[in-house]
């Protein structure tokens, strides 16, 4: 009987411990998609506050007679364009752990 006890015990602390190694595990990933998530959001929102400068510089400019759009204007448009596409390489995804 008590050699059966200690068996017992020793699976449920082999079973505690591989559950603990996931949850750090988990944890850890969760811990990465938050901070590349953070990133992705940041870029976005620069990208966005860009692309609004830009849209308000031409509006300025629609009211001048200068020409509407100039080449630091489409940069300042295409950067942003870019920096927005790669902030959002993928749709969103649900991560399987091993």
């Amino acid at each position: 009987m008590a050699l059966a006890l200690t068996i017992l015990m020793k699976i449920i602390l082999h079973a505690a411990t591989e559950i603990h190694i996931f949850c750090v595990q988990a944890q850890l990933e969760a811990q990465k998609a938050a901070v590349k998530y953070q990133d992705a959001f940041s870029t976005y929102t620069q990208a966005k506050d860009a692309v609004h400068e830009a849209e308000l510089q031409l509006a300025l400019e629609g009211q001048a007679t200068t020409p509407l759009v100039d080449s630091t204007c489409q940069e300042i448009i295409n950067k942003a364009t870019i920096a927005v596409s790669e902030a959002y390489p993928e749709p969103h995804t649900i991560v399987q752990l091993q």
